[in-house]
């Protein structure tokens, strides 16, 4: 069957019937899918009664191995488009919406207020037994209040910046007045982005 000698409708029956372990060898998946591509297509497999395209359906699998719901995959494809190819792997991936100036906006903000910005939700890890990670918010907590937890935190402060100053700053503010402020810096990131779309 290597090259390709077309058989009748007769003869793929007879061969049916009569072998057991015939199979086409292929060095891969693409020469299997051109070899099913080309014996539908000798075969004109579009115009064929039912009983012709089950047989026909059946002589693919036996040569190649495939299974009844393989092969039905790849005779839709063939109907579909004239033609069985193996597709390529292509990775999903998010479109991104935020360039590397803007990710570093709200580092910029908090830099240009002289102030860290308000809570942030602190996740705690939990760990089902199929190894899935789930995050759950029960507390919130300032950058202040995270950076103390974080032992020796103070080695990786730059010189300028002191732990007596950052907590005069972190305490400068009610939680009130930091929320205000994050939302008026919210408001402007997101003005500037906006602007950027348009333009």
């Amino acid at each position: 069957m290597r090259n390709g000698e077309r058989l009748s409708v007769e003869q793929i029956r007879a061969f049916l019937e009569a072998t057991d372990e015939v199979q086409f060898e292929a060095a891969n998946r693409a020469e299997v899918y051109g070899w099913v591509s080309r014996t539908l297509c000798e075969q004109e497999y579009w115009k064929q009664s039912k009983a012709t395209k089950r047989l026909l359906r059946r002589y693919p699998e036996k040569m190649t191995g495939l299974s009844r719901a393989q092969m039905t995959r790849l005779i839709t494809a063939y109907v579909e488009t004239g033609v069985v190819e193996a597709r390529r792997y292509r990775r999903h991936r998010f479109a991104q919406h935020y360039s590397n100036a803007d990710v570093a906006l709200p580092a910029e903000v908090d830099e240009a207020r002289e102030t860290l910005s308000g809570p942030c939700g602190v996740p705690e890890i939990s760990t089902d037994k199929k190894g899935k990670q789930r995050r759950l918010y029960r507390r919130y907590a300032t950058p202040w209040e995270l950076l103390r937890q974080v032992p020796q935190f103070t080695g990786h402060l730059r010189p300028e910046f002191r732990p007596t100053e950052l907590e005069r700053q972190a305490n400068q503010l009610s939680d009130t007045q930091a929320a205000r402020q994050m939302q008026e810096a919210k408001r402007k990131l997101f003005a500037g982005l906006k602007e950027k779309r348009s333009a």
